[in-house]
This record gives C-alpha cells, sequence and structure tokens, in this order.
C-alpha cells in the first residue's frame, strides 16, 4: 500500500509499520545476556533521556543503552570468594551495551565511539546492531577494536544464532 506523506512523498506504509526504534530491542539483548553462557548477565535499559545532568541529547555520549552485571558466584568456590574480597577485588564484572539498529560507513565512527564513551568505567564494552554488517564496515571494526577495545554482537532476531 503506498500513501502520500505530509512532503508529497510516496511511503510503503507495510515498510513503515515494519520501522521500529533501538529501545524495541532491548528485551531481545536483555534475553540473549542472560541465556548465553558466555554472558550470563543481569542487565538493566538505562535510559539516558531522564537524565538531569546534560542538555540536548550530551547524555547519549555518557550513558549506554544497556549495563550488565556478572556474578561468578557459581563459578568460583567459596574461599575463592573470600580471598577476593580480603583482597579488595571486585569478584563481579560490569558490562556496558551501545544498541544499534543498523552500522554502515556514514555513522560507523559516531556509533562506535559513542559506545567507547560510555563504557569507559566498565570491565566489556559492546556495539550491538541488529541488521547485517557490510565485509568492509566489518573489517573496520576489527581495525577500531584492536585500538579501543569495543567488541561487537551481531543481534540475530532468533538470539541463539548471535
Amino acid at each position: 500500500l503506498l500513501k502520500l506523506d505530509n512532503k508529497n512523498e510516496i511511503t510503503n506504509e507495510k515498510q513503515e509499520k515494519n520501522k521500529f526504534h533501538e529501545r524495541d530491542l532491548h528485551p531481545l539483548l536483555v534475553k540473549f545476556l542472560y541465556e548465553n553462557l558466555d554472558f550470563n548477565l543481569n542487565c538493566k535499559t538505562i535510559y539516558h533521556e531522564q537524565s538531569k545532568k546534560g542538555k540536548g541529547g550530551e547524555d547519549k555520549w555518557n550513558y549506554p543503552d544497556i549495563v550488565g552485571v556478572y556474578f561468578p558466584y557459581d563459578d568460583y568456590e567459596k574461599e575463592t570468594i573470600t580471598l577476593l574480597e580480603n583482597i579488595k577485588q571486585n569478584s563481579y564484572k560490569l558490562f556496558s551495551f551501545e544498541l544499534k539498529i543498523a552500522l554502515n560507513f556514514s555513522n560507523l565512527k559516531e556509533c562506535y565511539f559513542q559506545a567507547v564513551s560510555n563504557s569507559s568505567w566498565a570491565n566489556e564494552g559492546y556495539l550491538v546492531v541488529l541488521q547485517e554488517i557490510d565485509s568492509e564496515v566489518l573489517s573496520e571494526l576489527r581495525r577500531l577494536n584492536q585500538s579501543f577495545g569495543i567488541g561487537v554482537i551481531k543481534l540475530e532476531k532468533d538470539i541463539s544464532n548471535s
């Protein structure tokens, strides 16, 4: 079904219905991060729009979309946890996730460095992308990862394939 929008441009109504926002993907990513044995995280969505600190969208550079915490209590013996507490080492890991629907050369640097900026406090930071990543973009992501350490997760609708 085609329709005229307010700018007199023809749009495909079916395509518009399929559009969604990054926030719509949060439950899918949180489920993946909880169920995936490589992560096994408890996660929380961060609503940077509600921050009182920044002005005019600058908080999107301060706060990730999702934060996760891993408590390794099942992996460690009681004595190991006690030792970590005694030497004041954290027995948990903090994760930062910046979620994007699509990644291409025009938004690559902005998206990647947004993930770098808002994950400086985390043990691990990731850029998560839903749509397919072009091979040239993937090559650039590998290069950036060598310098800045932000990982990339290709999120699939069937999370077991992510």
